[in-house]
């Protein structure tokens, strides 16, 4: 287990926030791109990525409010969280 400060956390979680964001783009200049024929696969395509879209905006929106809440906490006595090591260590936090 490693030890990692709130800070640390919060600003990971600030950096993927900030990738989620870019990705919801992505998904939505995919499903721009394609083509819109109910008769092939770019229907199933299309509605896979409307429902990805719908997702991750509504994800997106409320990962949005808790690196502040996170900062509250850290100001209420949180100081830091006991993360596995592997997944420390994925987030370079380790």
């Amino acid at each position: 287990m490693t030890e990692v400060s709130i800070e640390d956390i919060t600003r990971a979680l600030e950096h993927a926030n900030r990738r989620s964001e870019a990705l919801l783009e992505v998904l939505r200049a995919l499903q721009r791109a394609i083509p819109t024929d109910e008769e092939d696969a770019s229907s199933e395509t299309k509605e896979t990525l409307t429902n990805l879209i719908i997702m991750r905006t509504r994800l997106n929106e409320r990962q949005s409010v808790l690196p502040g809440l996170l900062r509250e906490a850290a100001g209420e006595g949180l100081t830091s969280v006991g993360l596995p090591d592997d997944v420390a260590e994925q987030l370079g936090l380790g």
